[in-house]
């Protein structure tokens, strides 16, 4: 089971802090971090 916080801080980041819509290309450059974490953000 993936941590709750982790769809939380992606959605967040995602939704809020970039503004990035749907179709939009991003580059995620994923150093020390939960790979739970690469997928929620991801998604």
């Amino acid at each position: 089971m993936t941590d709750p916080r982790y769809r939380t801080l992606a959605d967040l980041l995602v939704g809020y802090s970039t503004q990035v819509k749907k179709g939009e290309k991003v580059l995620l450059d994923m150093i020390d971090v939960p790979d739970a974490f690469t997928v929620a953000l991801a998604r």
